[in-house]
């Protein structure tokens, strides 16, 4: 039997984000190529406007709670792409837009400690954006934010009976 649960929590975190944002481009996986001209185009939506996530593993780690137990964390790495319009001014600016973008997925997913994966996710930690910048892609610039540390701790049993 197949242990999908990186894969289930993944999915989640997309479907969680997504209603907030239909147009955007989500990726429960890592689809960035290595020519970083190139980012633009993953995200771009259908009206032509740039606006993506990302949802990557990054880290696991467990520890015995009990002899058949277990407690599994697994850290996830959530990027963000919106398009930076130069030019704005203080009442209409991409810089805003982003701001708000991140607000409301950071209360989303605030209010789904268990990502309703009841069972299978005791919790998360709350999203902590460690980098909001804009990064060059050639001829744009993306404005983009880097969530890392964000622990979903699992329920977990060990298929090996205790000796």
């Amino acid at each position: 039997m197949a242990n999908d649960r990186d894969k289930t929590v993944r999915a989640q975190i997309k479907a969680i984000l997504q209603p907030a944002y239909a147009s955007a481009v989500i990726y429960p996986f890592n689809a960035l190529s290595r020519d970083i001209t190139d980012w633009p185009a993953l995200f771009r939506t259908t009206a032509g406007t740039v606006h993506g996530w990302l949802i990557i593993r990054s880290e696991s780690s467990s520890e015995f709670k009990t002899a058949v137990k277990t407690r599994d964390v697994y850290d996830y790495t959530v990027l963000a792409f919106y398009g930076f319009r130069p030019g704005g001014t203080e009442a209409s600016n991409s810089d805003d837009e982003f701001g708000e973008i991140l607000d409301t997925a950071f209360e989303n997913l605030k209010a789904k400690p268990t990502l309703d994966l009841d069972g299978v996710v005791d919790r998360h930690e709350l999203l902590q954006f460690d980098k909001i910048t804009t990064i060059n892609c050639g001829e744009e610039t993306l404005h983009f934010a880097q969530e890392s540390a964000n622990g979903v701790a699992m329920r977990s049993r060990c298929l090996e009976s205790a000796p």
